[in-house]
């Protein structure tokens, strides 16, 4: 009896962690404009960092904006939250990037982790730095 609650724990845990994205990607940018990212306080600023390398890496222009701006301050608009988790080891297990046109919405890139702790999914350790290049390339589609 041992054995079959035991298995039946396990294969609760196996199945419970399920890694889910949205991906809305932004349209309507013809060429590589500046872009601003409006900073988040609340997230960890390895973030903004991962964001900043990426865009600059698809040779965009990049300006830091202090918490609380308007989406319409530039043209193009970022924002960005994070959201860390334990599980062993640190690892990233929620994560929005926002897009704006003059302040008005433009794409979204979302991913989170179900399940979360204890969960036996091994692609949950996965980098931040590198979940949130596969996110930036999805909202640009790879432009």
């Amino acid at each position: 009896m041992k054995k079959y609650l035991f298995l039946v724990i396990s294969l609760m845990f196996l199945s419970s962690c399920a890694i889910t994205y949205k991906n809305q990607p932004i349209k309507g940018m013809k060429t590589k404009n500046k872009i601003c990212i409006i900073n988040n306080t609340e997230t960890k600023n390895g973030f903004k960092i991962a964001m900043i390398d990426w865009l600059r890496n698809h040779n965009y222009q990049v300006k830091v904006l202090p918490e609380n701006s308007n989406y319409n301050t530039c043209e193009w608009t970022l924002t960005y939250v994070g959201k860390w988790s334990w599980d062993l080891t640190i690892y990233l297990s929620d994560a929005e990037i926002k897009a704006y046109h003059n302040g008005n919405f433009a794409g979204e890139n979302t991913f989170h982790i179900e399940g979360g702790n204890f969960s036996a999914n091994p692609n949950k350790y996965d980098s931040a730095k590198s979940r949130i290049n596969m996110m930036m390339n999805e909202l640009f589609e790879n432009k």
